[in-house]
């Protein structure tokens, strides 16, 4: 024979309850932020050549890594710290300073594992300056010899890029970027507006 237990939950818990599960939603939808600017984006941006298996080598040979599991900064291999590599030129992170968008395709990553995405691109100068690299033409000169590797192979794969008439970067045109904008304050209006509920 069973016996059931009720458990009495103070109202007080049940709050609580209630504003973590809210706190939680609100967190997915705000998440979604960036879902909506991925998607618009992908309706105006630059249609590049096909990736193809020739160019697959190529980007391997240039990162001089044996597959794309392997990290081509810190040569991690082991594969679980890199699922889909990181964008060179980021698909939204250099829109206020060069007002441009990354393309999100094969043409725009590269096999980086997850410790080394964070700061691989930046790169301090032997002058004191600190670049970053997937938007800045970096000299040779300039760049320490533990960097000089990283600037080498990025260099070396915006040449390929361009040779196969890809592109890494867009940028919108006043029509689209006004409609951009108009989208993503709807939906920060829609994300207000959600908050007060």
């Amino acid at each position: 024979m069973r016996v059931k237990m009720h458990v009495k939950v103070s109202t007080k818990s049940k709050r609580r309850g209630k504003r973590l599960k809210r706190r939680g939603n609100m967190s997915r939808i705000r998440a979604n932020k960036l879902s909506v600017e991925y998607h618009f984006k992908r309706l105006y941006e630059h249609t590049n050549p096909v990736f193809t298996e020739d160019d697959r080598v190529k980007k391997l040979q240039i990162c001089n890594v044996v597959h794309f599991r392997e990290c081509f900064v810190c040569k991690n291999n082991n594969g679980r710290s890199i699922k889909a590599g990181d964008h060179l030129y980021e698909c939204t992170g250099y829109r206020k300073i060069t007002g441009e968008y990354g393309v999100s395709d094969n043409w725009n990553t590269l096999p980086v594992c997850l410790p080394c995405n964070y700061n691989y691109k930046k790169i301090p100068l032997v002058d004191g300056r600190v670049l970053d690299a997937g938007f800045n033409e970096i000299p040779n000169e300039l760049v320490p010899p533990h960097k000089q590797h990283i600037v080498d192979t990025i260099n070396k794969w915006k040449a390929y890029v361009a040779q196969r008439g890809a592109v890494l970067h867009f940028k919108f045109d006043d029509r689209q970027q006004s409609i951009y904008e108009e989208a993503l304050k709807k939906y920060e209006d829609f994300v207000a507006y959600m908050e007060k509920i």
